[in-house]
């Protein structure tokens, strides 16, 4: 489609068939849309609390009301 003589989209035949996410996200990879996280390739370990505090969200329910 073109808009006063100049390119503005490009009409494309829906893809039917899904590809695994992997591969999506290799693709979008490769355009430069996603990149990889720093960590990437990292060993992941669990995210672990510091502390518990009761009423924490209540607290922060409370913050933000003000």
């Amino acid at each position: 489609m073109s808009y006063r003589r100049d390119p503005a989209a490009e009409i494309r035949a829906i893809q039917r068939k899904r590809r695994p996410l992997e591969a999506r996200l290799e693709e979008l990879q490769r355009r430069g849309v996603v990149v990889p996280s720093v960590s990437a390739g990292r060993t992941k370990t669990p995210f672990v609390a510091l502390g518990r505090r009761p009423g924490a969200l209540k607290r922060f329910l409370d913050d933000r009301n003000e």
